[in-house]
Parts: structure tokens; C-alpha cells; sequence
């Protein structure tokens, strides 16, 4: 079962993650402000104690850092593909990512900088987590 401490912080994150898809849908920009909005709740669940740093999530973010340097995907969708990795399960981060640049597939190579990465991803992400939680989908296995 979901403490209340995790569903709060799953919360904070997912608002900072749908205002920077509103953002992408409106401007294919993403705010500092956002940004700065997900970084500090970021370093609010770091020092809270909720939120671990391990090398496995490190691992992730140099993938992430990878397909920016190799022009996959934009500073503001590298940004909040960081930041949501500090706090979100790494399983659930590398089906939403994998899933979300797996669209951009069925795009003609024409349209693919205009397809808004972070709006894709808040779906896929909250997709994920309400199926996770409901037990329709089982993400990894628990050892107890």
C-alpha cells in the first residue's frame, strides 16, 4: 500500500510535470519557472528524507543527458526527464521515457520537433502510476 507521505510527493511532482506539458502544448517552451518549481520540490523530498539518490537513477539521468547531447530530445524536455527522475521509481521512468520517444516513431521526420515531448510523457507517467497502483500492471517484482 501507498503511504500519505508518497502520494503527496507523487502529487507536487505530477502538478510541476502537467504545467511544463501545458507549457510544451502552448508554446513548445518550457518555463524556468517550472523548472525551478520541480527542482525545488525536488530538493524538498531529497531533504525530507523521501527521496534517495542511487546509482541506478544516475545511470538514468546520464541516459537522459545522452539523448540530449545527441539531439533526441530538447533542453526542456531533458530537464524535466532529470528532475522526474530524481523522485520517480527507475522502472516506471524508463517505461514512461522509452514510450514517450517510441511515439515520435509513428511521426513523419518532418513534424518530430513540433510533437510537445513533455505532454506525452505526463501521460504516459500518470498512465503508469494509476495503473501500478491499482495493480493492473506490476512494473517490477517486490523482494520481501
Amino acid at each position: 500500500m501507498v503511504g500519505m507521505n508518497e502520494i503527496f510527493a507523487t502529487s507536487l511532482l505530477m502538478i510541476g510535470i502537467i504545467l511544463a506539458a501545458y507549457e510544451d502544448i502552448r508554446k513548445l517552451e518550457i518555463s524556468n519557472y517550472t523548472i525551478i518549481y520541480l527542482l525545488a520540490v525536488n530538493m524538498f523530498l531529497y531533504f525530507d528524507g523521501v527521496m534517495s539518490l542511487a546509482i541506478s537513477k544516475i545511470a538514468i539521468i546520464s541516459g537522459i543527458i545522452y539523448l540530449y547531447a545527441m539531439r533526441i530530445i530538447g533542453e526542456g524536455e531533458t530537464k524535466v526527464f532529470v528532475l522526474s527522475a530524481l523522485y520517480i521509481d527507475e522502472h516506471v521512468i524508463m517505461l514512461a521515457i522509452i514510450s514517450t520517444l517510441s511515439t515520435l516513431l509513428i511521426v513523419s521526420k518532418k513534424y518530430r520537433t513540433r510533437v510537445p515531448l513533455v505532454t506525452l510523457f505526463a501521460i504516459y507517467l500518470a498512465t503508469i502510476i494509476v495503473l501500478e497502483n491499482l495493480e493492473f500492471i506490476k512494473i517490477k517484482n517486490k523482494i520481501v
